[in-house]
This record gives structure tokens, sequence and C-alpha cells, in this order.
């Protein structure tokens, strides 16, 4: 997350360029546990867990926190400052609809931070199957994987006005079609920084505590929960993460591990089974080697579709109970024609599979 030369590139990766969220923070304090530090160390001071994005009640006390009015607003920019009740103000408080909401999401936020997870596991390649799950279960996808947005979006901006009142909040939805398209956004394989605050209110809104959160995310991502029916994830083919396009292809690495019921292409009418067919099946030449190769083409935006992933899925299966290297491409991959250049440069043979 640290690369390059300049913070902005450390921006970027967070989000905070594109997410219309504050990136100057103000300092906030809770007065109960100020009067504690005063008599246990005899100086209050600022507490870290108060000053996560989200955080807007001490959980020890439940109190609202103050909010500092020096540092962030440019007063007493350059000097040392500790907690003062006269520089404090709870000024937002009164804008808000619902202290109860805002304390649910200072609880998930801290325990969602104080979990033990490998760097990167609330990345999109790890969050998007989830949600999307979470959006199934409560009956917002069409059978087809779309998106039910006249039922989802009015309930997702519902949840977003009782968490208005602090300014860090000031960028969540105000209207419908606001609130369609910042869910859409967290739905579908994400191309850029995501700020915290946009997966930590879709989470808080999705899930009633953390512990359905945690439950939810393992079915779908800890090895040691999966459907027998399953192929292990220790079988499933490298060739899935192997290119750059890795975030939307772990997404489907996710939904195979799932445990979900796959359903066959069948005709409407006749209810029959249709054929399905793989895009690329190549002889390659390695040395005086020939190996079989399966690829299936897809375009990016396609796999925001649960039922394109199911797809996807079948053909992983497909090819893996043949013994056969199967892999996805998207344009994401390689731009334009240069896909076909690629294909070229590659060391096919001429005679096509039969």
């Amino acid at each position: 997350m640290m690369r390059g030369k300049s913070v902005t590139h450390l921006k970027y990766r967070l989000g905070l360029l594109t997410s219309r969220f504050r990136a100057n923070h103000p300092l906030k304090a809770c007065t109960a546990c100020m009067e504690h530090d005063l008599s246990d160390t005899g100086w209050a001071y600022w507490h870290l867990e108060h000053q996560y994005p989200g955080v807007w009640f001490c959980e020890q006390h439940g109190a609202p926190l103050h909010e500092a009015t020096v540092k962030s607003t440019g007063v007493d920019r350059f000097l040392w400052s500790l907690p003062d009740r006269r520089n404090l103000t709870l000024d937002w408080l009164q804008d808000s609809a619902d202290a109860e909401t805002l304390k649910k999401l200072t609880a998930m936020t801290l325990q969602l931070l104080r979990a033990s997870r490998s760097p990167g596991w609330l990345d999109g390649a790890h969050m998007v199957p989830v949600l999307r799950e979470a959006i199934r279960r409560h009956g917002w996808l069409t059978p087809n994987g779309n998106l039910r947005v006249g039922e989802l979006a009015p309930s997702y901006l519902a949840w977003c006005q009782i968490l208005r009142g602090p300014m860090e909040l000031g960028s969540l939805p105000d209207s419908e079609s606001e609130a369609a398209s910042q869910i859409g956004r967290l739905l579908r394989p994400w191309r850029s920084g995501t700020h915290p605050l946009r997966v930590l209110v879709a989470v808080s809104w999705l899930f009633d505590r953390a512990e359905s959160f945690f439950g939810a995310y393992d079915s779908l991502h800890d090895p040691s929960v999966q459907s027998p029916a399953l192929v292990p994830p220790g079988n499933v083919p490298t060739t899935l993460l192997s290119s750059k396009n890795n975030a939307v292809k772990a997404q489907l690495v996710a939904h195979a591990r799932a445990g979900m019921g796959v359903r066959h292409p069948a005709d409407t009418q006749s209810r029959t089974d249709i054929v399905m067919t793989t895009d690329f099946v190549v002889n390659v030449r390695t040395g005086d080697t020939i190996t079989l190769a399966a690829r299936s083409v897809k375009p990016a935006s396609e796999l925001d579709k649960a039922r394109t992933l199911e797809k996807q899925e079948i053909e992983r299966r497909y090819w893996h109970v043949k013994g056969v290297d199967w892999g996805l491409v998207t344009d994401l991959d390689s731009a334009g024609c240069r896909n076909c250049a690629e294909m070229r440069s590659k060391p096919f043979c001429a005679q096509p599979h039969r």
C-alpha cells in the first residue's frame, strides 16, 4: 500500500481521492475516559480506539465521543494538544437521527479491526462475494443474479439516513438514486480504492452483528468451512489466480468454495439441459510435450452477476474432472486486440482439438 514516492499513492489506494469522505478526521474523546485517565495517571489523553473512522461512541462507557475543535480545523495545528473540555463539542450529536445505530456501527468497526486476519482480508476480492451472498439472503437478487434495485436501494438509503450526524458520514447517499449507485459499486468487482467507511456501513446494514458477518465471511473464504461436494481449496486450479485480474478471479474461487447450488442452464420450455461450450480449447506445446488447456472469455462487467459465476463454476468443474487446466480471461487481462496478438504468440499447435 505504501508503494510510490508520493503520499497520493497511499490516498488513492485508500479511496480518499474519490470517496468524497473527509480526509481530515477530527480528534475525538470520551469525557468519562478523561476523568478516569486524570484520576489514574494525572493526564487525559487521546485513546486510539476513539479515533477510527466510524467510531462515535465510547465502547467502555457507551457515551458519545466529543469532537475536538482544534488540530483538524487548523487551530493549534502544529502544537502539542491533549483532550480539554474547553476544546470539545457534541454538536454532531444534535443532527444525528439514531444514536443506537451509530453505536452498532462503532461496535462493528472495532470488532472488525480487532479480528486476527491476514492483510487484505477486507479487499474487493473477498468482500464482494460476501456482500452479494448477504444481498441474496435478503431476497434482493433475481434468479439471474441481477440486483433488485427498487427494493434494496430504499433499505440502504434508510440505513444511511439514520447514520447521519457526524460530518465524517456526510457523503453517504441522500437519495435512492445515489444509494443504488453507491451500493452497486460495492457489489461489483472493485476497480479502484474503496473507502473503509463504505465497507463498514454496508456490513452494519446487512448484518445484525459482527459474529454474523464473520460466519458469512468464513463460509466463503475459510478453507475449513466448505461443502463436501466441492473440490477442496487446494485443488482449485491456480490458473484462476495467475493473471493481472486476480481480484475478479478470486471472487470466482470464493463462489466455488461457497457450497452454493449450481443450476445447469436449461431450455425454458422443455426443461432439458442446454449444451454448454468453452470459448477456447487448445493444445499447448512445451518442448516435446503437448497438453490441453481450456479458457473461458468473459467481460469483467459480466462477473458481477451471480448466474454468470455459477455457469463459470460448472465449466471449471467439468474441466477439473477431465484433468484439464482451465482459466478465465477478461478484458482486464489485456486491452482490445492485444488479446489476439498474445494468443498468436503462444506455442499453440496448428491442429484444433477435437
